[in-house]
């Protein structure tokens, strides 16, 4: 995955999770807000397994600890911040 995915992928999977909580606590749909938020997970690993991969290419070993630690959250801020060419 290069960087510009990670980075929608993460929003993506972000947005979901809140909303699909949002909807499935109000009751209203509660149906609804559980597929969203289903949906939310599976992006969620998607960018986990996309972001560990992309860091053991570029051998940058402190991102692929934090992605392993911190997902979704540390791929949208290597998808904002991280670098994208591989250690010399």
């Amino acid at each position: 995955m290069n960087k510009q995915t990670l980075l929608y992928t993460s929003i993506a999977a972000i947005v979901l999770l809140i909303v699909g909580s949002a909807v499935a606590n109000s009751h209203s749909n509660y149906t609804v807000g559980l597929g969203a938020e289903g949906l939310g997970y599976i992006a969620v690993l998607v960018v986990w397994i996309g972001g560990m991969i992309k860091m053991v290419q570029l051998k940058r070993w402190g991102w692929f600890v934090g992605i392993l630690i911190f997902s979704p959250l540390a791929p949208l801020l290597y998808g904002i911040f991280g670098p994208e060419a591989p250690r010399a």
